[in-house]
């Protein structure tokens, strides 16, 4: 083997460990949902509420808004799917970025969370979020 192959396996080992010590760490049990994606969502109780969704599969943005404006928004960094059940509000999920920071929830005041989906993979910037699914609480 020449010593060109050898540097050659080397980088490319090198880009292996270091696209797995970067990359998104997943749940085994969370799957992809193919074709368009419609969710049923569920709300936890509390100051930071916890977002969950069936069937479990992994999301590309999550934003909550009150009266329409966005109280907090986050997406997948790469522009794929990636966020997986269940999310805490404010706090950002591994692989994610945040939109718009998370603004402190008031006690009796009605909300909406939206998920969104796309179809598209390797961070191709013009392809649209799909609605998955979004439902109302109160915190």
């Amino acid at each position: 083997m020449s010593g060109r192959a050898i540097v050659t396996g080397l980088v490319l080992l090198a880009l292996a460990v270091a696209t797995a010590a970067c990359g998104h760490a997943h749940d085994a049990d969370v799957g992809t949902c193919d074709g368009f994606v419609t969710v049923s969502l569920t709300v936890s109780a509390g100051p930071q509420p916890e977002f969950a969704w069936s069937p479990g599969c992994r999301m590309f943005a999550l934003t909550v808004t009150e009266g329409g404006a966005v109280v907090w928004s986050i997406r997948d960094s790469a522009l794929e799917n990636s966020l997986e059940p269940t999310i805490v509000y404010g706090q950002l999920p591994l692989g994610a970025i945040e939109v718009a920071a998370a603004q402190e929830l008031r006690p009796g005041t009605a909300y909406d969370v939206t998920l969104q989906w796309t179809n598209c993979s390797g961070g191709m910037p013009l392809c649209p979020a799909l609605h998955a699914g979004s439902m109302t609480f109160v915190q």
